[in-house]
């Protein structure tokens, strides 16, 4: 296939096939398509480019990365048996995020990795390091990056 071309409306993608002198028209909003045989009489449309030198530039939609580093509340909460922590990191980072008792010990490690820029989340299944169900209560869930930003939420497991 050689040289796309769109109509002045972006309504149609025109195609021409020198193989085999046909033109490949696409309507865009429909997907519906048909072949038009030059050899036997078809006509380009007027606005279709022939020839020259040309640049096809898409442009794609990309999730807007966060500004600003979020550790969100977990989700549900209160929860019996898992929830999921969301954050977002406006950079690629090494995170710690981490389960704490009350009294600051550690439970469990989420992640300690580097992470890219974006938005993430991550599930406790409510167990401890040891593969262990951790008891009903009231848990933190800490969050620090290699840039010393910390973010800290409160989660309430019901067993």
């Amino acid at each position: 296939m050689q040289r796309p071309s769109f109509s002045p409306d972006d309504q149609y993608l025109v195609v021409d096939r020198f193989s085999d002198q046909k033109l490949l028209v696409l309507e865009i909003s429909t997907l519906n398509y048909m072949v038009l045989n030059l050899s036997t009489g078809a006509r380009y449309p007027e606005w279709f480019v022939i020839g020259g030198d040309y640049d096809l530039k898409v442009d794609t939609p990309t999730a807007s990365l966060p500004d600003v580093f979020v550790l969100a509340n977990n989700y549900p909460n209160p929860f019996n048996g898992s929830t999921t922590i969301r954050y977002e990191l406006p950079q690629e980072s090494r995170i710690h995020l981490a389960v704490f008792d009350l009294q600051g010990r550690l439970v469990r490690t989420l992640a300690n990795e580097i992470q890219g820029a974006g938005q993430h989340s991550l599930t406790w299944d409510g167990q401890d390091q040891n593969g262990k169900a951790a008891a009903s209560g009231v848990y933190f869930c800490r969050m620090t990056t290699e840039n010393g930003l910390t973010g800290r939420t409160k989660m309430v497991l019901v067993r």
